[in-house]
């Protein structure tokens, strides 16, 4: 199998680990490990798209790592103001 499936498929489990320990109630839609997941799963996508010549996926995958980036960077000033 080529490393980049691996690293799409990887991509897939990210996203769908995030998404279950949120359902679950494990972790909280604003907390950092879920939108580090969420970066993790959008950057394995991306790779992947490149490799595959996917352009929308590309597109969809970067813009929700990027959110996720946003996000974390956002929790992190928020918790620096509050300390």
């Amino acid at each position: 199998m080529d490393y980049f499936v691996l690293i799409g498929w990887a991509g897939a489990l990210f996203y769908i680990l995030g998404y279950f320990l949120l359902s679950i109630d494990y972790l909280k839609s604003d907390g950092t490990t879920f939108h580090v997941l969420n970066i993790l799963g959008g950057v394995c996508l991306v790779v992947y798209a490149v490799f595959t010549k996917d352009v929308p996926n590309f597109f969809v995958n970067a813009l929700w790592a990027l959110i996720g980036v946003y996000s974390v960077i956002n929790n992190t000033r928020i918790i620096r103001k509050s300390s």
